[in-house]
């Protein structure tokens, strides 16, 4: 089912890549970075490398940066409101990233 829905997707990027070039950029990028971290392609003995979750992210950031971008280009009347829901998006992205950074300590001995 989720190969289904991502085939969807895929094939709807494709189809408005002549309109939105970044919208299919972005998507693929997600997808071919997915690869390796959610364990489809393996990289040694590692099942699911989530330390390098960020890497598909980027995709994702691109294809929201772009529409943001293009939504306040066709309403000029919403760039008040697309400006505050990406400031909150960055702000919330901000603490989550502190909440979990506990998980990320380094286990080297310090000398």
């Amino acid at each position: 089912m989720v190969g289904l829905i991502l085939l969807a997707i895929t094939v709807l990027a494709w189809q408005k890549a002549w309109r939105w070039p970044w919208l299919v950029t972005g998507w693929l990028w997600f997808l071919i970075t997915l690869a390796p971290v959610s364990g489809i392609i393996r990289i040694g003995d590692i099942t699911v490398a989530d330390r390098y979750s960020y890497l598909p992210s980027i995709g994702l950031a691109l294809l929201v940066v772009y529409a943001i971008t293009e939504a306040a280009m066709h309403w000029p009347r919403a760039r008040s409101l697309l400006a505050g829901v990406s400031t909150a998006g960055v702000v919330l992205s901000a603490l989550a990233t502190w909440a979990d950074l506990p998980r990320w300590q380094n286990n080297f001995n310090r000398l």
